[in-house]
């Protein structure tokens, strides 16, 4: 938008940009996204396993049959009496038995949340981006290209978990629905209403630019004094408002106290004036 009048000559401009809804085209990064999310499932993997490996009970296998199975002593058939009476989860790796019971499971999957957590939440919240989409260029945003508050990063979790099915391969449902929509949003996006870009993708729109146009006016171009300047500016000024005319009206002023009010020193109860 422009400024426009006559016998005025442009002095400055100035510009801006207003921002937009984001392009579809900017959202077609889905094999950096399955990338990156291999990224940070491996990362919170790991750190899940080594939780697991110091909650873990261990028993040493000293012998096997012919077949491979493992010959337990009696302290570690008492043992596992013991142990399978409540919550257990037990698995053979190498010469060792690895058993999670009681607590020990409880504090793993515990742990395990944690992780996911600030994998997914936490750090998305605070950043714009996990890890695997740090290390990928990405960035999680709104339509409108800012950072998404807590709330939708919880959804976008939370959702997510859905996702993630079927578990044997992590996301799969997530990345066929997402292949299939037009902003490349699984469910868990939809949700939360969030996108992933490019970092370094510009959310700004190519709005029309809006231009304020500084004026003063145009001086007579035979005027080269100051004089002559301000000449030019009073013709270019506005007359002043015409002065009314006519008797001027007769001013009402407040009228004076009645005096007998003014006399009478007593009071008067409410309700009798």
């Amino acid at each position: 938008m422009r400024l426009m009048c006559s016998g005025v000559q442009a002095f400055g401009t100035t510009g801006g940009n207003n921002r937009r809804v984001i392009a579809p085209s900017q959202t077609s990064v889905l094999p950096r996204r399955i990338a990156a999310s291999a990224v940070d499932l491996f990362l919170v993997g790991i750190l899940w396993l080594l939780v697991l490996y110091r909650l873990a009970v261990r028993f040493q296998i000293g012998q096997r049959r012919p077949d491979g199975t493992p010959i337990y002593t009696e302290l570690q058939l008492q043992a596992f009496a013991e142990i399978r009476e409540g919550l257990n989860r037990g698995q053979v790796f190498g010469d060792y038995y690895y058993s999670l019971h009681g607590r020990g499971l409880v504090l793993g999957l515990l742990s395990l949340l944690i992780f996911s957590l600030i994998a997914w939440v936490l750090v998305p919240a605070n950043t714009g981006w996990s890890v695997g989409h740090r290390a990928f260029g990405l960035v999680v945003t709104d339509k409108k290209g800012q950072k998404p508050p807590l709330d939708s990063y919880l959804r976008r979790y939370l959702v997510g978990i859905v996702d993630l099915f079927p578990y044997v391969i992590p996301g799969l449902l997530g990345w066929v629905i997402a292949s299939r929509d037009e902003n490349h949003q699984r469910l868990g996006d939809r949700s939360a209403d969030t996108l992933v870009i490019e970092a370094s993708a510009d959310p700004l729109g190519e709005m029309p630019e809006v231009t304020t146009t500084l004026i003063r006016p145009k001086a007579d171009e035979n005027a080269t004094t100051d004089q002559g300047i301000e000449e030019a500016v009073d013709a270019a000024s506005p007359p002043p408002p015409a002065a009314l005319s006519g008797p001027r009206p007769r001013q009402v002023g407040p009228f004076p106290r009645a005096p007998w009010r003014r006399a009478c020193p007593c009071r008067i109860p409410a309700g009798w004036h």
